[in-house]
C-alpha cells in the first residue's frame, strides 16, 4: 500500500481510471445478455438483448439455414422471399428516436451464414440502416 502512496498525483489519477475502465468493463460484460434459446422464444419483445452477443461473437457464421431456423424459429413477416436471408424481430430497444421496429438479419452464400447484423427502421426516415 506504501507503494500507491509514494506515487506522484499524475500516476495515481491514471491508476484511478485504469482501475474505473476495469470495473465498467467487467459490469458492462456481466449484465449483457447472453444469447439464450429459451429466452428467445419465450420472450421476442426482449430479443434484442441478446443481438448485440449474436452479432459480435458471430455465433450464427457459417452454420445452414436449416441448423439457424432450428435455433431461433421461423422468421417472422419476412422482409425477403429470398432464400439468402432470414429476419428476426427483435423487438424495440430504449431509444431517443422513435424505432418502428428492428429486426435481426442474417446473410446466406452458397447455403452458409456469412453475416449477421441488425436492422433499425426509425419513424420520420426513408431509409433502413444497419445497426
Amino acid at each position: 500500500m506504501r507503494f500507491i502512496w509514494r506515487l506522484s498525483i499524475f500516476d495515481k489519477v491514471l491508476f484511478v481510471i485504469f482501475c474505473a475502465a476495469l470495473l465498467a468493463s467487467f459490469f458492462t460484460w456481466f449484465f449483457e445478455e447472453r444469447f439464450n434459446k429459451h429466452l428467445w422464444h419465450s420472450n421476442p419483445s426482449q430479443r434484442y438483448k441478446m443481438a448485440d452477443e449474436i452479432v459480435d461473437e458471430e455465433v450464427f457464421l457459417g452454420m445452414t439455414r436449416p441448423d439457424i431456423i432450428d435455433i431461433l424459429g421461423k422468421p417472422v413477416d419476412p422482409l425477403y422471399e429470398d432464400e439468402s436471408i432470414l429476419n428476426y424481430k427483435i423487438g424495440t430497444p430504449p431509444s431517443f428516436s422513435k424505432i418502428l421496429r428492428e429486426e435481426l438479419i442474417i446473410v446466406f452464400v452458397n447455403k452458409k451464414a456469412v453475416k449477421v447484423f441488425r436492422l433499425r427502421m426509425e419513424e420520420g426516415t426513408d431509409t433502413i440502416a444497419p445497426h
